[in-house]
């Protein structure tokens, strides 16, 4: 077996890499600690982040400007779907009636 090449269970333990410094320390931070409960590591990597140099932050920040930005490619995506058209145009069919009817009990009361 090449050791050069990882196996299926460091692929397992792959963290995605996010947009945020801080997310990505503390996926690290959760790995090498993983008895401590979420809230308590949460609180315990936010006490080592803030006492970091930024060299130190350097490594996680270059990870941050490295990952790849898909919100925009997620919500073209979703706006290309059936789901969101069929709520889109049932949204506009709603609006269009409500301004009817608030029109018509308007000159209602005018004539009245």
């Amino acid at each position: 077996m090449d050791s050069s090449k990882p196996s299926s269970s460091d692929n397992s333990k792959r963290v995605k890499i996010t947009r945020f410094p801080f997310i990505n320390y503390l996926a690290v931070f959760r790995r090498n600690n993983p008895k401590i409960s979420t809230i308590e590591s949460a609180k315990q990597a936010g006490a080592c982040w803030r006492k970091m140099s930024m060299e130190e932050k350097k490594r996680y920040r270059d990870e941050a400007a490295s990952a790849p930005r898909t919100m925009k490619r997620r919500r073209s995506t979703h706006r290309k779907s059936k789901t969101y058209r069929r709520k889109r145009s049932a949204r506009s069919s709603r609006s269009t009636s409500s301004r009817t009817s608030t029109t018509t009990s308007s000159t209602n009361r005018s004539s009245n």
